[in-house]
């Protein structure tokens, strides 16, 4: 934190990057200052039309029948957004049954499952070790730059440099801490973000059907 236009360093433990604080902030402010409701569809937001590239919407349709009684279908459509496009609406089941075809397309042999998830592992116990490394780096930069510190502030008060220089080098020296302290919390936060979805991933293609 600054006052009076120098840094003074928090109590607190950083957990998060800056990047990620302000990234989740603009997040909530644009839903903050939303007055739309959105409907959720199964399928919104994953597809885009394969003759023009345009998003993929979805809509209700209600039909009456004689008896009093009604039912709703759901379709999806092209939004048609960039260019004309030829593309007519689509069922929802219709939809569902191309996706079916297309998992079933990236479906892996039962018979992998154990050589995945060896290599799997191996590049767990990889990434954890280059994480480490990385982190004991920062740990020692993060250290040369509390000793600079110690000496800047022991400068100060013996009167070799005056406060505006201090002020300076010290203001130059918490950001450099900043920036090291958020690569920390990047590599503790991120670690192996692969891994996770990968593994999801070959489960799934392996009992896609």
């Amino acid at each position: 934190m600054s006052y009076n236009g120098e840094f003074f360093e928090g109590k607190h433990d950083q957990f998060i990057t800056r990047q990620l604080f302000n990234k989740v902030k603009r997040r909530l402010d644009d839903k903050g200052n939303s007055n739309f409701k959105f409907r959720d569809y199964a399928f919104s937001g994953l597809m885009r039309c394969g003759e023009c590239g345009a998003t993929i919407t979805a809509e209700t349709h209600t039909k009456h029948y004689k008896n009093g009684t009604h039912q709703k279908f759901v379709y999806y459509r092209c939004t048609k957004k960039l260019k004309p496009c030829t593309q007519p609406y689509l069922p929802e089941e219709k939809l569902k049954d191309q996706l079916r075809g297309f998992v079933s397309l990236a479906t892996l042999p039962k018979h992998w499952e154990n050589d995945w998830l060896k290599w799997l592992e191996r590049d767990k116990i990889g990434d954890q070790q280059s994480a480490d490394s990385f982190l004991e780096k920062y740990k020692l930069d993060i250290q040369t730059i509390e000793n600079k510190l110690n000496l800047l502030l022991d400068s100060y008060l013996d009167g070799t440099i005056d406060s505006q220089t201090y002020k300076s080098k010290k203001n130059q020296l918490f950001t450099e801490k900043q920036i090291i302290e958020d690569k920390i919390a990047k590599t503790k936060s991120k670690g192996s973000s692969w891994l996770e979805p990968m593994t999801e991933f070959v489960f799934c293609a392996m009992r896609a059907q």
